[in-house]
């Protein structure tokens, strides 16, 4: 029984099932369940991975077992175990990748901290003094209303007292706050690209 040449990595949402396709499939199930199962039997994996395997060898299966000749030479079994560790392989391939992205995030991150960590405390508080001074700039041409709510923000205050603080509804205490930080965002943007 051989098979022709068919991608293993055929979509299973390509086009719905004939029921021919599906009658052979229901056919061979038990046969194809047992074979699955005890090739995945024999990998070292957590539990959850393997139902992963299992159900993405079935689904694979069940796209290229109506182009199985089976009056060839070529075993069944020998067939559905190549499938699966082709989806082991995809699996472990898939894994690795997540892996290394994962491990490139934190040594990012490390090397962030560490750049962070070594600056002069001196040129630290330079910088940030003079971005604090920008800043202030910038709030300063915010309207009155904005001005206020920015106070009042940086004191501690909760939405609720600033609107009775100004005598006006919490929603229009929402609406300078966003104002002012769509301001102050374009402000320190354009401050940045001029330097």
């Amino acid at each position: 029984m051989t098979v022709r040449k068919i991608p293993l990595k055929t979509s299973t949402t390509a086009t719905p099932l004939t029921y021919r396709e599906r009658q052979q499939f229901e056919f061979y199930y038990p046969r194809l369940h047992e074979i699955v199962h005890a090739q995945l039997r024999c990998y070292r994996m957590p539990q959850a991975d393997k139902e992963d395997l299992y159900q993405e060898t079935m689904l694979k299966l069940l796209r290229v077992i109506t182009h199985f000749e089976f009056k060839d030479r070529q075993p069944l079994d020998h067939y559905v175990r190549k499938v699966v560790k082709s989806v082991k392989n995809d699996y472990l391939r898939y894994t690795l990748k997540c892996e290394m992205r994962q491990e490139s995030l934190i040594n990012d991150r490390r090397a962030e901290y560490q750049e962070v960590a070594t600056q002069d405390p001196v040129v630290t508080f330079m910088t940030a003094k003079s971005e604090r001074e920008i800043l202030a700039q910038h709030i300063e041409t915010l309207s009155r209303i904005e001005r206020a709510v920015i106070y009042f923000i940086i004191q501690g205050f909760e939405i609720k007292e600033i609107a009775k603080l100004l005598n006006k509804d919490h929603k229009a205490i929402y609406n300078a706050i966003h104002r002012a930080k769509v301001k102050l965002r374009e402000a320190l943007l354009t401050t940045e690209s001029e330097v």
